[in-house]
């Protein structure tokens, strides 16, 4: 018979070690992401107004809510799978708010997602390690708050690695269609994630005793993405596998001027909406007749093609250069800077620092040295994500949120790196671990290299003034623009003086045109705007005047006035105003 405590020896705990780790990290993920949220959710620049994508993905989705689910007449600009999510919860809710709720829900699955993958191939200390590296990762909680189509990316590449992780190990034929499934999913929210399909296919073609399951995979991402392309056959008559931007994207990276980063083009309004109407406009005018939306997109991808065999050393020089803004720190801003919020806002994402200076040199060892439990066939098939991804972001141009499922397969990657340290460390092996930590070093300077890139916070403090003088807080816009002067480098308080100044010449014109319509308090009030916003502007010191002589206010019009001539002695209008208010005052102190 077995004594008590040989038998209390023999139970296993319910929870071990790493799944009580995992935990604890999705409550404190969850928790910083709620923080986060509150924080932003009604900020004046994170709107769905402007013209931004956001505001179009809104409107859009708002249409579908609606009932018009097909958003004819025209195939689809932007990728869909976004502008649905948001349509069902919108007609379901009617709420933005709940849609931000939902990505952060998202998002912390995504975190238990990259748990999964690195248990599953590299063992519990590695997929609790992946983990909180994923939830520290303070990009994934900035873009979940946005209501952007990157909100899902986390989530969506998660899942596909994770399903993509089980197959390899159950080498079951429905489980690699549930891969093609996520995959082409996730190629609705991403087209550029169909390379990795293609490719991924292609390796299990390769591979003894998975040609079935290519076939498989291949089908069931192009069972996903079916049903857009008919419907954008349906709506216009044009074969579209997703959407139509990809021509003038790939354009935009690969050209005479390209330099890695998104630039507008010449004759289109940078914003979807102008990227849309005007693509088309532009191509027409140089093909010289009417064109297609296909024919559009391939004009644009001709032209960069067409650039790229004219100039292959300095495209190659280009693709290295954007494959290098894709691994770097800086995160490249498109609509809006993660920079900003996170170092500018005072808000909880300082708590999460983990980025591309960490997940790079630390993800690339794994994904190099690190042994997998499933063996070297196994891991390179799903280790290829990383590569591939890159790759497709680099053919395109480099913007921080494209980076994402980038990130997502170096945390799990990241976490096999720092468990093979460890082991090194553990096993004495002095010199193996020498080598990988001066080779992480050395990736970790290249990751960390300032390539004075424009991390857009200056753009997002300059909207931010505006903002605030639109709502009238003219105290804490000048305070924003004293404390960015001041903090900021000698370019970035041009950058801000240039637009204060632009700022104040709309204010004053704005104040002009209502006092010509006889809204005297309301002219007034824009004056002083332009006034405070630029003291030196003597044209508005002078229109604030005539504006407060009209009101019978003379001795504030003399203030003014006086003001006006200091900055400009030789004014000639602000000479006879002062000339007429002196005029109006003697008769008054002779009485």
């Amino acid at each position: 018979m077995r004594s008590r405590s040989s038998h209390s020896k023999s139970v296993k705990p319910v929870i071990d070690g790493p799944l009580m780790t995992l935990i604890v990290v999705l409550v404190a993920a969850a928790s910083v992401k709620t923080v986060v949220l509150a924080q932003l959710h009604a900020h004046p620049l994170l709107q769905p107004v402007g013209g931004l994508d956001t505001e179009v993905y809104v409107r859009l989705a708002r249409r579908a809510a609606g009932g018009d689910w097909m958003l004819g007449p025209d195939p689809y600009f932007v990728s869909p799978l976004y502008v649905y999510f948001l349509a069902v919860i919108l007609k379901v809710t009617g709420s933005l708010l709940a849609a931000r709720l939902a990505q952060i829900t998202l998002g912390t699955l995504a975190v238990g997602l990259v748990f999964a993958v690195a248990r599953r191939l590299y063992g519990g200390v590695a997929a609790a390690t992946a983990a909180v590296l994923a939830a520290a990762t303070g990009a994934f909680t900035f873009y979940e708050v946005v209501l952007l189509q990157s909100a899902l990316d986390p989530f969506l590449t998660a899942l596909g690695l994770a399903l993509l992780a089980r197959a390899l190990e159950t080498d079951r034929a429905g489980d690699f269609a549930l891969v093609g499934l996520a995959i082409g999913v996730h190629a609705l929210n991403r087209p550029n994630v169909l390379l990795w399909l293609a490719t991924l296919a292609t390796l299990l073609a390769f591979t003894r005793g998975r040609r079935r399951a290519a076939v498989v995979v291949l089908l069931g991402g192009l069972a996903a993405v079916a049903p857009v392309t008919l419907r954008n056959r349906a709506v216009s008559g044009e074969w579209i596998l997703v959407s139509s931007h990809g021509g003038l994207n790939f354009y935009i990276g690969n050209n005479e001027t390209a330099d890695g980063a998104y630039h507008s083009v010449a004759g289109i309004t940078p914003q979807i909406q102008g990227q849309a109407e005007d693509a088309r406009r532009v191509a027409e005018a140089a093909a010289g007749r009417p064109l297609s939306v296909a024919e559009t997109s391939r004009y644009f991808s001709g032209r960069a093609w067409e650039w790229i065999r004219r100039q292959p050393g300095r495209a190659l020089i280009l693709f290295v250069r954007k494959l290098a803004y894709t691994l770097n720190q800086t995160d490249l801003p498109l609509n809006y800077s993660f920079a900003y919020y996170r170092d500018d806002e005072g808000t909880a994402l300082r708590l999460l620092p983990v980025g591309p200076w960490l997940l790079v040199p630390l993800g690339l060892l794994g994904l190099v040295a690190a042994p997998s439990r499933s063996g070297g066939r196994d891991a390179w098939t799903w280790k290829a994500f990383a590569p591939v991804y890159a790759v497709s972001v680099a053919a395109f141009f480099v913007a921080g949120r494209y980076r994402l499922p980038l990130l997502v397969s170096l945390c799990v990657a990241a976490g096999a790196g720092a468990t093979h340290l460890l082991t090194l460390a553990r096993e004495g092996k002095r010199k193996a671990l020498g080598y990988a930590a001066v080779g992480m070093a050395v990736v970790a300077l290249f990751a960390s290299w300032d390539f004075r890139l424009d991390d857009g916070r200056a753009a997002e403090t300059t909207e931010m003034v505006v903002a605030l003088i639109d709502r009238g807080r003219i105290d804490e816009a000048r305070a924003l623009i004293a404390r960015a002067a001041g903090e900021a480098a000698e370019t970035v308080a041009v950058d801000l003086a240039r637009a204060n100044n632009a700022l104040a010449e709309a204010r004053e014109a704005r104040g002009v045109a209502l006092f010509q319509l006889g809204r005297l308090e309301a002219a007034a009030e824009e004056l002083e705007v332009a006034c405070a916003l630029d003291p030196a502007r003597a044209s508005a010191q002078l229109n604030l005047a005539v504006v407060r002589a009209e009101q019978g206010r003379y001795e504030e019009a003399r203030t003014r006035v006086d003001a006006a001539l200091r900055l400009r002695p030789d004014y000639p209008q602000a000479r006879g105003l002062r000339a007429a208010l002196d005029r109006m005052a003697r008769p008054q102190r002779g009485r």
